[in-house]
């Protein structure tokens, strides 16, 4: 992780600045198909970062409707959680990731089972079903897991962010919308309550940007048109003028393509996710949970009203 970005890129390959002391260069042209972001450049002031929960497929909803079932939960609700950075706090969360790294996986924070089959070390990736597991390059063969634990809730206890998670009961959405030919795709869905609520966060005449996990060619594409719509022509509850404050939406992976840096911000997401996910479907059941109260505060819409503004179950 570099010292303003993930792969930021070495200064004598920036363009050169549009305006003195603040370094401008072009974002990449994102609307016509998914596209990568590894440089953001310093007039963007805020960032939208989203993991995704479960899975979209409504193929096992269906035949639990047919058959008059009740789905399991595991496949029942699909969900987004993103993590919503003012630039500068992103920067200092950046080098704390970076160098709770190197602490765990020296000197470099990569390690040679940090991707499965690599020949040569890459960059370590937080991700909580790899740490929940103890694989890979989270063996307690390779780190002391209590530790590690402690270390990264110290780091996301301490930074400044705000969190938003919505889930889709598709159990309940696909008996309320009917046939697949009426419904929204769930990541559609969920992805429009972010981005309504990440531009509320954005004052003034500031510019952001949004990143999401990358799934695939055709899924990916399938989320950008729809955003892309949104952002172009508003939606019910918003105009177009409100969206457009997002100069871009991406689709990164976990790593760049060399394998050698990360993106802390959709990590940062991907480890909030599912406690975050729990609690947009019954917020009342986890205020006993400890790694719910340790975010609980940085929910957007705490104290007043979290659920709604913050975290939300659809329908």
């Amino acid at each position: 992780n570099s010292r303003r970005d993930t792969n930021f890129r070495k200064k004598k390959n920036r363009p050169k600045a549009v305006k003195q002391g603040v370094n401008i260069w072009p974002l990449p042209e994102w609307s016509s198909r998914p596209t990568i972001v590894d440089s953001i450049p310093r007039n963007i002031k805020h960032a939208l970062f989203i993991d995704e929960y479960g899975e979209t497929s409504f193929k096992h909803i269906d035949y639990c409707l047919r058959n008059s079932i009740i789905p399991d939960n595991e496949k029942r609700y699909f969900g987004l959680c993103g993590s919503i950075f003012h630039m500068d706090d992103h920067q200092s969360i950046l080098e704390k990731v970076k160098d709770l790294k190197e602490s765990h996986w020296p000197p470099e924070g990569k390690h040679l089972l940090a991707m499965k089959n690599s020949e040569i070390p890459c960059r370590v990736c937080l991700h909580s079903a790899e740490i929940k597991s103890q694989k890979g390059a989270f063996s307690k063969n390779v780190v002391c897991h209590h530790t590690l634990s402690a270390d990264i809730g110290n780091i996301i206890s301490s930074a400044t962010f705000k969190l938003v998670a919505c889930v889709v009961d598709k159990y309940k959405y696909a008996k309320q919308y009917g046939s697949k030919e009426t419904r929204k795709p769930p990541y559609s869905v969920a992805a429009e309550f972010m981005l309504e609520r990440f531009v509320y966060d954005v004052k003034g005449d500031s510019k952001a940007i949004v990143v999401l996990e990358s799934r695939g060619k055709k899924e990916d594409g399938e989320v950008l048109n729809h955003l892309k719509e949104i952002i172009n022509h508003g939606n019910y509850y918003l105009g177009k003028n409100s969206f457009s404050k997002i100069a871009g939406v991406y689709f990164n992976p976990k790593r760049t393509c060399d394998n050698q840096k990360s993106y802390v911000g959709l990590e940062i997401s991907d480890l909030c996710c599912s406690t975050l996910i729990r609690a947009a479907i019954n917020e009342t059941n986890m205020r006993e949970n400890r790694a719910y109260l340790s975010l609980r505060s940085k929910i957007r819409g705490y104290p007043s009203k979290i659920v709604g503004r913050g975290i939300k179950l659809i329908p």
